[in-house]
């Protein structure tokens, strides 16, 4: 099966922030090379009014926390440094929590991708590494493009030519090989594959990593396992293989600097969680040297189902 994607409608949440603004610079230079659309979107948050006359209990009065206007007018000066690019951008406000409304915005507008800065001015900013994302991404069929606020300065490197792809070698990793792979021949790059075996942490009751002939054993064991699943998913394909010793977290973190996106899958029931959705998460996302794209579970199956709803209609 060769999977395929587009970026043809991106969902971009801002709070004006320095990272949600570098995340809107990715979101707009993704969609003008596939001469697709952004959505800006800005949730004003609600808060409850607390006062001696207003009592919290039972129901509390929520206030909106900015001007209608001000908002307006900040948008627009947002996107004009955009004029001129191959994308149509969009402008949507929402008043409300700014994680329920960014899922609700890419439900309904059928989002391909969203594309988050990893910190913000407000609840966008804690949205990536909450438990919500976990929901969004157990729940809904669009990847999320986390962006580090801090990555170096100029334009953003996409099409995505160099693209490192982490597998634990369990159920759907060969679904994050084929995006990772697509996504790499979309930009006309390469794709890596990087697997690490944290042999200390093995759950043998002892610290085996000072054991050469185990450590070894365990490297060897791991290239041959990783080579087959990488010939079962992708034959014939021209793929980097990489196998370290150490955590996950820490290699993606090192090897990132000489690659433009990072392709991480969740699936399983613990999906990669010691990589994204763990404790690990700000080690992985905050210090990633590029942006680190996760993708939801079943993801090939919900286009497929998209793809079948498209074309019933088509024939009706």
């Amino acid at each position: 099966m060769e999977t395929t994607f587009s970026f043809n409608r991106i969902l971009c949440p801002v709070d004006f922030s320095e990272g949600s603004n570098r995340a809107l610079q990715h979101a707009v230079a993704l969609a003008a090379v596939g001469h697709g659309s952004v959505t800006v979107l800005h949730v004003t948050p609600l808060f409850p009014a607390t006062t001696p006359e207003i009592p919290y209990w039972p129901l509390p009065t929520l206030v909106e926390t900015e001007d209608s206007h001000e908002v307006a007018a900040a948008l627009k000066g947002l996107v004009e440094e955009f004029k001129g690019l191959d994308a149509d951008i969009q402008i949507r406000t929402a008043v409300g929590l700014p994680e329920v409304e960014a899922v609700k915005a890419a439900l309904t507008l059928r989002a391909d991708l969203l594309v988050l800065g990893t910190r913000g001015a407000s609840g966008l900013g804690r949205f990536l590494l909450g438990s919500l994302t976990e929901k969004l991404l157990r729940e809904h069929p669009c990847p999320v493009l986390a962006v580090n606020p801090r990555l170096p300065e100029g334009s953003p490197r996409v099409p995505f030519q160099r693209v490192l792809c982490p597998i634990d070698l369990l159920e759907g990793s060969a679904e994050t090989l084929r995006y990772a792979s697509a996504l790499a021949r979309a930009g006309h790059g390469t794709l890596t594959v990087l697997h690490a075996v944290d042999i200390s942490s093995e759950r043998l009751g002892v610290d085996v990593s000072p054991i050469p002939e185990y450590s070894v054993y365990r490297l060897e064991d791991a290239r041959a396992r990783l080579d087959r699943v990488v010939c079962d998913t992708l034959p014939g394909a021209s793929v980097n293989e990489i196998v370290v010793a150490g955590t996950a977290h820490q290699a993606i973190v090192r090897l990132s600097e000489d690659f433009d996106v990072v392709v991480v899958g969740a699936h399983g029931p613990r999906p990669l969680h010691d990589i994204f959705l763990g404790s690990t998460a700000a080690h992985v996302v905050r210090a990633a040297a590029c942006p680190v794209l996760a993708l939801p579970g079943g993801l090939e199956a919900r286009a497929a189902a998209r793809t079948r709803d498209i074309e019933s209609a088509l024939a009706s």
